[in-house]
């Protein structure tokens, strides 16, 4: 696997001149600030920066001997040991012709069998997916910081619950526990509501603290495998017997139907 990162992502869009009136902001003493480049903090980047992210995958798309995706200012591929350099290079060519000489940050290039990519691991030696460190140590914080006999607020749970629906997809366990935090921020959606927590939500939370060390302890079990991503063929039955309307699925996995 290999990774490449685009330097300076948003600000590599010009600001046509004609055009950098509508960029103006207004500071103190009558002074204005026209930006001459794309900015962060504004809604509508993403948007305008996703026709470069569609083109580089497109050239990409065309030109690789590997696979590569891309998530806004990250590009991220997989290639036969013998297409890397050949596959990287291209890259770099592709991104350099459209933004410039100054446009990838080299510093941030990795190549490996285990590489952290937008926040996850993903390890092929062992074949599974985890949760990069620095997010990690976040979550932990997240949890192991709350005051269960304290009241909270609406911030503070659902912190907590976008942590839950991130790395339920790691650890499954966390799963079922999720449903508890939506309920707590369905009950309480003024933001200036100060409320305790509930039983079940105390058990939760005790439940995604030790999913989240069992992570961190043990890899290599308590982390989801890559073959479980893989497309899975569903079967349809209809049974006779079911006078209203209804339909059983049998799920093939390794184990079987």
């Amino acid at each position: 696997m290999w990774k490449m990162d685009l330097k300076g992502a948003y600000t590599l869009m010009d600001v046509r001149p004609e055009e950098a009136g509508m960029f103006s902001q207004e500071l103190v003493d009558g002074l204005i600030f026209f930006h001459l480049c794309g900015v962060f903090g504004w809604s509508c980047t993403p948007a305008a920066f996703q026709v470069i992210t569609r083109a580089i995958v497109w050239e990409l798309r065309h030109k690789l001997r590997g696979k590569a995706k891309m998530y806004v200012d990250d590009i991220f591929g997989i290639s036969l040991r013998k297409n890397l350099e050949y596959d990287m290079a291209c890259t770099r060519k592709t991104v350099i012709d459209l933004l410039g000489s100054k446009s990838l940050a080299a510093d941030k290039e990795e190549q490996g069998t285990r590489l952290d990519i937008i926040g996850w691991v993903i390890d092929l030696d062992v074949c599974r997916l985890s949760i990069a460190r620095k997010n990690l140590l976040k979550a932990f914080y997240g949890f192991f910081n709350l005051d269960l006999e304290a009241k909270t607020n609406l911030e503070e749970v659902e912190r907590i619950a976008s942590y839950s629906q991130r790395y339920s997809l790691v650890c499954r366990v966390m799963m079922p526990f999720q449903a508890c935090f939506n309920r707590l921020i369905a009950a309480h959606w003024n933001s200036h509501d100060r409320f305790d927590w509930t039983d079940e939500a105390k058990l939760a939370i005790r439940m995604c603290r030790g999913a989240l060390y069992l992570v961190s302890a043990d890899e290599t079990s308590y982390t989801k495998p890559l073959w479980s991503f893989r497309p899975r063929p569903q079967l349809h039955h209809r049974d006779g017997r079911v006078t209203v309307g209804g339909r059983i699925h049998h799920i093939r996995t390794n184990r079987g139907w």
